[in-house]
């Protein structure tokens, strides 16, 4: 019996619920073939659904004209809830989301949590003395800039962890660029820009980076 047919009795026998009509008998004994079937060919429940699974996108709007310090820490949250982004340009810029439902809500909720951040902690630096606008923007870029090693490092220690070539990290990402390819979009990648950063503002912005705290799960 091939790996789809497989995947399909599965996905018909988890819908054996009590709240779809049937007893608690005929669930039970469901759930206890579903976990027959998965132990019998190595497979996952979370793999059986992400196949079936659509992808989606949300656009993050914002009242940017240029670009803001964030930009730079969109493909490490990206990369973290394990989607793809991009940045689109109408007469503000917003930045879009795109990989499975659950992924996508994930990196919506850490970048707001991330922007609030930033502007938070950029107003207790105003306050802090007198400072320039190349002072309060290096002092962004500083938090973003560590705020984007913190992601990463995560991102590392669960690579450590859990190997990326387990099967569910295999599936989602192969149903993400299969998707993804399907948009058929013309990416440019963005240009590098000058960095005319403070040092003291960048350094300060810094170690506030260090100590925002992006979630519970990140610390």
């Amino acid at each position: 019996m091939n790996r789809e047919k497989i995947a399909q009795i599965i996905r018909d026998l988890s819908n054996k619920t009590i709240e779809n009509g049937c007893t608690e008998s005929e669930a039970n004994s469901a759930t206890i073939k579903i976990d027959k079937l998965l132990k019998a060919y190595n497979l996952s429940i979370d793999e059986i659904f992400v196949e079936k699974t659509e992808c989606k996108q949300e656009e993050i709007s914002t009242k940017f004209i240029n670009r803001h310090p964030i930009d730079r820490c969109l493909k490490a949250i990206a990369d973290f809830c394990n989607c793809r982004v991009w940045v689109s340009k109408n007469k503000t810029l917003s930045y879009i989301f795109f990989g499975l439902p659950t992924d996508v809500d994930a990196a919506k909720y850490l970048y707001h949590i991330i922007y609030s951040a930033i502007e938070t902690e950029t107003i207790a630096f105003k306050l802090s003395g007198e400072y320039t606008k190349r002072d309060t923007t290096s002092f962004k870029k500083g938090i973003v800039a560590r705020i984007y090693t913190r992601l990463h490092d995560i991102i590392r220690q669960n690579r450590e962890i859990q190997s990326t070539k387990t099967s569910l990290v295999v599936v989602k990402n192969h149903k993400i660029d299969e998707e993804f390819e399907k948009l058929n979009l013309n990416l440019k990648k963005p240009q590098i820009q000058n960095q005319n950063i403070k040092r003291d503002a960048f350094m300060a912005g810094y170690r506030a980076g260090e100590n925002i705290q992006l979630s519970k799960q990140l610390g």
